[in-house]
């Protein structure tokens, strides 16, 4: 399959659209994915093409690709509008752990998705390199964060199945990540009735090889013991890994040792006890005797207590025949199971599985992504795309369904904790992110209550402390994620208007870190362009948390007025100060900073994720700026919805863009007459490149 499908790849050099080719990152038999220079930005990307060479192929020297018979045609296109349909739900994420899909296209009678490309390295490859076990707190490092990411998972029912060292992935930062989307690549397949799951030997457990055992959080737990396993048994090579469940429940039944030594054992003297206890627990042949939760072994992980004594740990039973456990099929023994799994119909194993070499290979490529911590990245080998994927090919593989809600659940799991470090804006940007991969998690509703909560605790502390401003901005910033009506959010309201109504005399209110009176003498100042004065008279109101005088404090660092220096870095302190009150003039700033670079690394990111910020409390400027953003990604349909609220506002540049969408076409059918009536907004507010659209239109 990969010789055919390199043979069908696009060549070095080809454009398509915005990017040139510059080498292949992946491939399968389902797309391939390509490392590509975008010559719009001058940055690479990776490009995803949409190639099931079971049912189509490429002409050498040709670009287009085509459906091998009429039969192969259907089932293509039907692929096609589940990839961009997938497209369009991956362009929806903007988070960091989450690989960001730029924009899709079609061209060449298929599809493309652009995404960063991000570097990085599996778990796997990790292993091998390092060629010796890893530390005790190396492993926790790796593993605690994939813990918290299942247990919300596992509290809804699901479960990813198939975790493993290949498919945790290790970013240059160290932070672990689970990897790959790819609902089309399952519609497809369930559509065709060429792919399915496959199980990872090693790291399934006995219940994964029969459709008729109950799998539940036992199943992935089995799988995190068996890498555990791994990480404190590597020698770096790839071929090693731990005992297959098949070979242990076979010599189990037969009254043979256990293959897998005891974690206890071969960990002996280099890790703590308790440590090696949960390894073993983890890892127990038969589910019942298996932890059942997440919860269990996190609070023996992060407490470092004892899971079981030894003998019940590594505890063997002859299985009780019983439903809903692996134990019913273990009665089987290994020669029915061979016979189960060398049955096949139609090319699907009876078991679930597929006896295509081509599947299996894409999916230990996938499986290796994983347990390297790939969540959303690299392009052609993240977890997300590859969970997508899988469902593109089988829309109720519950191993992709439980993938992907268990990278939900991580992202829910890590809001909380930021807030618990007093870190609101990434509490925010990891519930954005649960939101990007599916809006109706029951979950999220929680997780946006706790913010508000955060923001309405902050606002009574405000109002404690009578700083008044304070108090507005994060009872604004609560009621984004309150209900509307909220008793808290009245509360803290009608408290605000008391500080008011006995502060008449603006005596003590002025002293407050608010200072109305001395604020509106340094904005004098700032007005009559005696910046010096005004900064004298800011600088203190500003340390005091007054969010107007942070922000101007960053202006006048970083115009360099007066007798001060421009000082970028100085002017992102202050910026950001004001930003995470919620001053929206701060927040668009601080998204220019991080847009332009000036101060700080060049982060789009972080820009869009501030120009978000003010542009949702109505800052005309964040709401332009947006739409440029979106539109320099040819999202046109989101970068117009920014454009229209700005131009309710008037916004000039906002009113030429708008025209210039319905001149070009983008994301409109092009009418040259409304083109030119929101040029003339434009050029009546004194907007030049409007003007030149006028002349060129022949409407001036």
């Amino acid at each position: 399959m990969a010789n055919k499908a390199y043979n069908q790849a696009l060549a070095i050099g080809t454009r398509v659209g915005d990017f040139e080719i510059k080498s292949i990152l992946g491939i399968g038999g389902f797309g391939i994915t390509y490392k590509a220079w975008d010559h719009v930005l001058h940055c690479h990307v990776a490009v995803k093409e949409f190639m099931p060479v079971e049912f189509v192929y490429r002409d050498q020297n040709k670009l287009d690709v085509t459906a091998k018979s009429e039969a192969s045609d259907k089932e293509y296109q039907y692929g096609l509008s589940n990839f961009l349909d997938e497209a369009r739900t991956l362009a929806r994420f903007n988070e960091p752990n989450i690989v960001r899909v730029r924009r899709h296209m079609e061209a060449n009678n298929t599809a493309y998705l652009v995404m960063d490309y991000e570097d990085g390295d599996s778990l796997s490859n990790f292993l091998i390199k390092k060629k010796k076990p890893l530390t005790e707190e190396q492993v926790r490092a790796i593993i605690i964060p994939i813990l918290d990411s299942l247990r919300a998972v596992h509290a809804k029912d699901f479960l990813h199945r198939d975790i493993k060292p290949g498919n945790i992935y290790l970013r240059k930062n160290g932070s672990p990540v689970l990897i790959d989307f790819g609902s089309a690549r399952q519609a497809l397949g369930e559509h065709s009735k060429t792919i399915t799951g496959i199980i990872s030997p090693g790291y399934a457990p006995f219940e994964q090889y029969s459709p008729h055992s109950k799998q539940g959080p036992w199943t992935d737990l089995y799988a995190i013991g068996a890498t555990m396993y791994r990480c404190i048994t590597n020698t770096g090579k790839s071929t090693v890994k731990p005992s297959e469940s098949i070979a242990r429940i076979d010599a189990i039944q037969s009254g043979s040792p256990d293959p897998m030594k005891a974690a206890v054992e071969v960990g002996k003297g280099k890790y703590s006890k308790p440590f090696l206890q949960v390894i073993d627990w983890m890892l127990a042949v038969y589910a019942k005797d298996r932890p059942q939760s997440v919860k269990e072994v996190l609070d023996r992980l992060v407490d470092n207590k004892p899971a079981l004594s030894d003998d019940v740990t590594r505890k063997v039973k002859r299985p009780a025949n019983k439903s809903g456990s692996g134990a019913k099929f273990a009665i089987i023994g290994i020669a029915g199971l061979a016979l189960v799994i060398g049955l096949a119909v139609g090319g699907w194993f009876l078991f679930g599985g597929s006896g295509d070499p081509r599947i299996t290979s894409m999916l230990k490529k996938a499986n290796k992504d994983f347990n390297a911590g790939r969540i959303t990245s690299p392009s052609g080998k993240n977890a997300l795309q590859r969970y997508r994927q899988i469902l593109a090919f089988e829309p109720d593989n519950t191993s992709a369904k439980d993938g992907i809600k268990k990278i939900i659940a991580y992202y829910i799991t890590k809001s909380g904790k930021a807030l618990e470090k007093n870190l609101p804006t990434r509490a925010v940007s990891y519930i954005r992110k649960a939101s990007g991969i599916d809006p109706d998690n029951i979950d999220i509703a929680g997780a946006r209550k706790k913010i508000g909560d955060y923001y309405i605790n902050k606002a009574r502390k405000a109002v404690n402390n009578k700083s008044v401003n304070a108090a507005k901005a994060y009872v604004r910033a609560a009621s984004k994620y309150l209900p509307d009506g909220s008793s808290s959010i009245k509360d803290i309201k009608k408290a605000i208007a008391r500080i008011r109504s006995s502060s008449s005399s603006s005596s003590s209110y002025s002293s407050s870190p608010s200072g109305s009176n001395q604020y509106n003498r340094a904005m004098q100042a700032y007005n009559s362009r005696n910046f010096d004065l005004a900064l004298k008279l800011l600088r203190p109101l500003a340390v005091r948390g007054n969010a107007r005088a942070q922000n101007k404090v960053g202006d006048i660092y970083y115009a360099g007025h007066g007798r001060t220096r421009k000082n970028y870095a100085q002017a992102l302190k202050w910026y950001r100060k004001a930003a995470i009150q919620g001053n929206h003039y701060a927040q668009f700033s601080l998204g220019i900073i991080y847009e332009l670079g000036r101060g700080t690394t060049r982060n789009s990111r972080e820009a869009e994720k501030w120009f978000l910020r003010s542009a949702n409390q109505g800052n005309q400027y964040a709401q332009t700026a947006l739409g440029i953003m979106y539109q320099r990604r040819k999202e046109y349909k989101t970068a117009l919805r920014w454009y229209v609220k700005a131009a309710k506002q008037k916004n000039k540049t906002a009113y030429y863009k708008i025209g210039l969408f319905y001149e070009k076409g983008y994301g409109l059918t092009v009418n040259r007459n409304k083109a030119i009536s929101w040029y003339r907004f434009s050029a009546k507010r004194g907007y030049q490149k409007a003007r030149d659209a006028l002349r060129r239109l022949g409407a001036l």
